[in-house]
């Protein structure tokens, strides 16, 4: 039976977001935004292989760019400013249907599908070893894709064109059923969808959030057979009610912790690591908007996610941990890149409130207006948002009975490079507390990285440290989402696929589904032949 649904495509009309708590009129000035933004830069560092000291061994680093791509599958906001003078819009549904993968579909856009108008294109093959190929592009050079922020860089367009191997894999098996035309799409859509929702929920968010916090959400929520929470009171942020639009403080802050996770550079293939951004937007950097450079194509994802097959239950005991643990100091882990045959698994930085150098310089093709700092960028925005504060969100789930206690002031600190290396030519550091005024009423966007640091800051707080303390600790002192950062992304997450009626969790026809993926986990996915 052909799978249809109602929505998926492209959204041709913008959206409002909502919000979850009350718009706060009194904002930090821009210019005590810049300056904690200053205090957040990391200095400028050196790429190398083998352990860092920034490493945060609960998260794999493909994990910063498939989240990402599920921004970009949520939101697309073309029109606020950062003097607030206009309100952000979205052009995104407010749904997972990864309709920055199908565009508007094959009937309005048929150049981006096959003859049989269900397989997705994809361009020229630009790995002759592994028949990889690029995302389908115009004759200068520009993606041809649901949304082209998919093509930022080089990370994103090969995820985003691993969701379109896995596509046209689901296309292929139901055209063997004899299933063809607008009905081989439609279900061949869902199973790409599905497998995808199930993928955030058993790999993603777990790797992203605090055990305990996810734990007691799901206690909380008390979901069904079928995963559809049965307790509204388990959203007290997230109003069912208000689920047709997205929150302004998810968009505006919640989900921005990524940009803390991104490293200095990556080893896409056997060769020395490329910085993010290198300042000239050319070959030596990872940006993207142009053909895909052969000497960028990820020949081996396990340098990116863990493989699924060797993936290990045993907190640290392991290289390749499972979802919501952490990974060991043994194995491929503690090498340099590459053992035979073994190339060491990179993984994000730390959800904490030192942001790497680049993010700080951001080429013109992806910041088009200054300031150039994505820093200053995110506390302006927030500003202008009139967020609520982190500690507006504590008194919201204090008062609700999520949580029983607000954020020790002593977590919200910055990381301070001494002037001096210590004597084996190391970089110190010591935490530093932030402005009283900051601490009263915290932006929210730092208050969540903050949160996610509390185990760093336990180790370390009080002391000074260097890379090779942090590289020591490094399994004791990974980062993820608390409380209240915890609590946003969950509560979206969940409250979309709770409210969505061609969701996995309910769909007439997914209830008797059966997902493609053996593990649920993005390595099946990237792994696509």
């Amino acid at each position: 039976m052909p799978l249809v649904t109602q929505h998926g495509l492209f959204g041709s009309d913008s959206t409002n977001f909502i919000r979850m708590l009350p718009p706060q009129a009194a904002q930090h000035s821009k210019k005590d935004l810049a300056l904690l933004a200053l205090a957040m830069q990391s200095s400028r560092d050196s790429l190398g292989v083998g352990p860092d000291a920034e490493e945060n061994m609960f998260v794999p680093a493909g994990f910063t760019y498939f989240g990402q791509f599920i921004d970009h599958d949520l939101t697309f906001d073309t029109t606020s400013t950062f003097d607030g003078q206009n309100p952000p819009t979205s052009l995104r549904t407010p749904r997972f249907d990864l309709d920055c993968v199908f565009g508007k579909g094959p009937i309005d856009q048929p150049y981006m599908y096959e003859a049989d108008h269900a397989t997705l294109k994809l361009g020229m093959v630009v790995d002759t070893p592994t028949g990889r190929r690029d995302l389908l592009r115009s004759p200068d050079g520009i993606a041809i894709i649901g949304d082209p922020r998919n093509d930022e860089n080089s990370i994103v367009s090969q995820i985003q064109a691993a969701f379109i191997r896995f596509h046209n894999a689901n296309v292929a098996a139901l055209a063997a059923t004899g299933l063809t035309g607008a009905d081989l799409f439609a279900s061949a859509r869902c199973h790409t969808r599905w497998n995808y929702q199930r993928v955030i929920c058993e790999d993603y968010l777990k790797r992203i959030i605090d055990g305990a916090v996810f734990n007691a959400f799901e206690a909380d929520r008390k979901p069904d057979a079928r995963g559809r929470s049965t307790n509204a009171a388990a959203f007290p942020l997230y109003d069912p009610r208000n689920r047709d639009a997205l929150p302004i403080e998810f968009g505006g802050a919640g989900y921005r912790f990524g940009h803390s996770m991104v490293r200095n550079g990556y080893i896409l293939r056997d060769s020395e690591p490329i910085p993010i951004f290198d300042g000239t937007g050319g070959a030596d950097s990872l940006l993207g908007f142009e053909p895909l450079n052969p000497a960028h194509v990820i020949t081996d994802w396990r340098r990116f996610f863990v493989d699924s097959a060797v993936e290990s239950t045993l907190t640290g005991n392991t290289f390749a941990p499972a979802p919501g643990t952490a990974a060991g100091d043994n194995g491929a882990n503690k090498s340099a890149d590459d053992a035979p045959g073994a190339p060491r698994l990179q993984w994000a930085y730390r959800i904490d409130t030192a942001i790497v150098d680049p993010l700080t310089r951001l080429p013109a093709l992806v910041a088009m207006d200054p300031p150039p700092s994505l820093l200053v960028r995110n506390l302006w925005r927030g500003a202008a948002f009139q967020l609520a504060t982190g500690q507006d969100f504590e008194h919201r789930l204090i008062a609700t009975g999520k949580i029983k206690a607000g954020l020790d002031p002593k977590y919200l600190v910055t990381r301070e490079e001494l002037p001096q290396p210590n004597a084996a030519g190391e970089k110190q550091y010591r935490f530093v507390p932030v402005e009283q005024e900051m601490i009263r009423a915290t932006p929210l966007w730092f208050y969540v990285l903050a949160e996610a640091q509390k185990r760093i800051v336990d180790r370390f707080h009080g002391v000074i440290f260097s890379e090779s303390d942090m590289k020591l600790f490094a399994s004791t002192t990974g980062a993820q989402l608390g409380p209240v950062g915890g609590r946003i992304l969950l509560e979206v997450f969940h409250g979309l696929l709770d409210s969505d009626p061609d969701s996995y969790r309910n769909h007439p026809n997914a209830q008797q589904w059966k997902p493609q993926l053996k593990h649920l986990r993005m390595w099946d996915i990237v792994t696509t032949p």
